[in-house]
């Protein structure tokens, strides 16, 4: 049986697109398809007209597409900031020689980067918390890091798999928000899982359901939420008309 199957998805740029469906449905296998963690057996993926099919998940990142994961994944050493120092500095554009010999160049690009973190730091509202470890912070706090250190390349496309998780009403209304914000602010599209409708509904302005991996449906949250099929899907039942 195939994890995905006939799956059909168009993100265009700037996107808010949600991506939901039962446990099992193959949504976080999208995921990992997208930016090369599994190699697909058929079919074609394609981003701003390049094929992804035999690229590894660095040279994906370096097109444009960043990630986060179901689970939190810090550094444990590491504070905020340099948590977003490691995320960016593969676009230092120094190498290994710049950074030995400590040029004028290397000065220019360490400035450059930490004008960006600083940048983000503000805009997310953790310039405050900057020299804290990532993971001692709240639950909630550290969901707002990853979704920083996805943002600050300034990927085109950002896939988060369920930023909601584990988060309290307060922190998820502030989640939304935020995620609206920097979708503005970095302009980039951004395909996310959720299992919490209300976030999923509350952001998203169109949303794909996706069954056994199979899509079952797409449209407007509206359109979704008055779906048959979907209602079936998540109940275990046909739902008459």
């Amino acid at each position: 049986m195939a994890a995905v199957s006939d799956l059909d998805l168009e993100l265009e740029r700037g996107c808010l697109v949600g991506m939901i469906g039962p446990n099992g449905a193959g949504k976080t296998t999208v995921f990992n398809l997208i930016t090369g963690v599994y190699k697909p057996t058929a079919g074609t993926i394609e981003f701003e007209g390049r094929s992804l099919r035999g690229l590894k998940t660095p040279q994906i990142a370096r097109l444009g597409i960043s990630r986060t994961f179901q689970n939190i994944r810090l550094f444990k050493s590491l504070t905020v900031y340099r948590t977003l120092q490691a995320a960016i500095h593969y676009q230092a554009g120094y190498g290994l020689f710049g950074a030995t010999i400590q040029g004028p160049k290397f000065l220019r690009c360490e400035k450059q980067i930490d004008n960006v973190i600083i940048e983000a730091l503000e805009f997310f509202g953790l310039r405050d918390i900057m020299d804290e470890h990532a993971l001692s912070l709240p639950y909630g706090m550290q969901r707002r890091v990853e979704l920083v250190r996805a943002m600050i390349c300034r990927p085109r496309l950002v896939l988060l798999d369920e930023p909601a998780a584990g988060m309290n009403q307060s922190e998820k209304n502030q989640l939304m928000n935020l995620i609206r914000r920097a979708r503005e602010f970095y302009r980039c599209g951004i395909l996310l899982i959720e299992h919490d409708m209300s976030v999923v509904m509350g952001i998203c302005e169109r949303i794909a359901v996706l069954d056994y991996g199979i899509k079952i449906a797409e449209g407007s949250p509206r359109e979704i939420q008055n779906n048959p099929a979907v209602l079936e899907a998540y109940l275990g039942e046909r739902i008459e008309n």
